[in-house]
């Protein structure tokens, strides 16, 4: 008996709201933990030419180790920000008129895996319509990314769709993502101290000079006279 826990899958989502740009909305928990929500960026950036056919691209030597992404883009409706809405499928846009795209997939943590299947895209796509949907409404350009909830897969007969393979995003190493609101100290250029900057000294009285040695030895001896001539 196989005691394995199934293979599951994370959902993400990369999109624009209706002011803020684009960023990653919903990636997977050991993503956002370890700050590398960027990689997502990376690995689903496509041409135009894709349209919105299912990709499927490995990223390697990650910090996060090594994972596959299946995803696609598709246009946004109105549904998704508001169920109530009077024209549900008319095209949802930006405050430039714009339509809203929205790269939507799955990760999975598995390197062999090639497939996804129908049920499994559809899960995704519900998780991802109600990350967006809080995306939307807050239209927070310092929203976090929320961190998606697994997808189990299940082992019966599935319907698999076909994915486009693209070429394998290969990282050697990368930078870890700022925490918000906590800025890099400044590096000093050029540390100085007390001895860099010698003072002069400062007696507690103001300096003797020569000059003033003989003026008083003429005022003394002016008052000599005028006391010898009374």
């Amino acid at each position: 008996m196989d005691d394995a826990p199934p293979p599951v899958g994370w959902p993400f989502l990369v999109a624009r709201g209706r002011t803020v740009g684009f960023r990653v909305v919903l990636a997977p928990p050991f993503l956002v933990n370890g700050r590398l929500t960027g990689l997502l960026m990376e690995a689903s950036a496509t041409d135009a030419t894709l349209g919105d056919a299912l990709a499927r691209r490995e990223v390697l030597n990650s910090r996060a180790g090594d994972f596959i992404a299946f995803f696609h883009s598709v246009q946004a409706d109105r549904a998704i920000v508001d169920e109530r809405a009077q024209r549900p499928d008319e095209a949802l846009l930006d405050e430039g008129s714009r339509p809203i795209i929205l790269t939507e997939g799955v990760i999975f943590r598995e390197p062999a895996r090639t497939t996804i299947d129908a049920t499994t895209l559809e899960l995704m796509h519900n998780m991802v319509k109600d990350a967006y949907r809080e995306f939307w409404l807050a239209d927070d350009p310092t929203m976090p990314t929320r961190a998606s909830a697994p997808i189990p897969l299940s082992h019966g007969q599935k319907v698999t769709v076909p994915a486009l393979d693209l070429q394998p995003l290969g990282l050697s190493s990368q930078p870890e993502e700022p925490a918000p609101g906590i800025a890099e100290p400044p590096v000093p250029t050029e540390i100085t101290t007390p001895q860099d900057h010698p003072r002069a000294a400062h007696p507690s009285g103001p300096p003797v000079t020569p000059t003033i040695v003989f003026l008083t030895a003429v005022v003394l001896l002016l008052l000599a006279v005028i006391i010898v001539a009374m």
